[in-house]
């Protein structure tokens, strides 16, 4: 399959696309999106204006290990920063966020309708886990 048709086919499996800016996220935003992280332990927003995803469905799986960052939670401006920079490259897509270790992992995120095709698209990009937005609970990724 060509490399359009590929992204095409991957494109018709997402929840959807969300209509994000194409300004880069200010300051404070990413300030919010760090302090939501650290209150709640992670959290899923739209890139492009940085608020919060309500949807109540869906799978969220992280789109690229190499576009990840791995900031110390003391480390605040660095954080903020790194969202920024997240927000800029994937200004139409989704920023997922967590913490473990006192650690804050922030990546760009897609959401898939279902289960099995979140788990083959993370399985493709050798992702550990992907998290189900219903039940707020982690999958972990079987290898094949």
């Amino acid at each position: 399959m060509s490399d359009v048709g590929t992204k095409l086919q991957n494109a018709a499996y997402r929840l959807y696309t969300p209509r994000g800016s194409n300004r880069m996220l200010n300051r404070e935003k990413a300030e919010e999106i760090w302090d939501t992280t650290l209150k709640n332990g992670g959290g899923t927003f739209i890139a492009g204006n940085g608020k919060s995803y309500d949807g109540e469905t869906g799978f969220v799986v992280a789109v690229n290990r190499e576009a990840d960052y791995i900031v110390r939670v003391e480390h605040p401006d660095v954080g903020i920063e790194a969202i920024r920079g997240t927000a800029r490259a994937y200004p139409y897509g989704y920023l997922g966020t967590w913490v473990f270790e006192e650690s804050v992992y922030i990546e760009p995120v897609e959401i898939f309708h279902s289960r099995a095709e979140a788990l083959d698209y993370a399985r493709d990009r050798r992702q550990k886990a992907i998290f189900d937005l219903s039940t707020k609970e982690s999958i972990y990724v079987s290898r094949r």
